[in-house]
């Protein structure tokens, strides 16, 4: 697994989030995300399917420590037309 420093200047403690109006504290965040980087297949690629925003952070960065290519899904917002 990659060394990537995915958060800096940052105290351990700090908030990094929120979920269910609960803190999220950066080490509880690194913490999940090694946890996942850990449990990710052997592959050069992945697909972030995830609909919670914390969710998708934590696979984000899972990839990145793993230096996998975190293929992203297509965006449902609506396209709008000025014409």
């Amino acid at each position: 697994m990659a060394d990537i420093p995915l958060i800096r200047n940052f105290d351990a403690s700090a908030v990094f989030a929120f979920r269910n109006r609960r803190p999220i504290r950066v080490e509880e965040f690194l913490g999940e995300v090694r946890r996942l980087a850990d449990s990710l297949p052997d592959r050069r690629y992945v697909v972030n399917l995830c609909a919670d925003r914390y969710q998708f952070a934590v696979g984000l960065c899972a990839a990145l420590l793993r230096r996998q290519v975190n293929l992203l899904p297509p965006n449902a917002t609506p396209i709008c037309s000025n014409g």
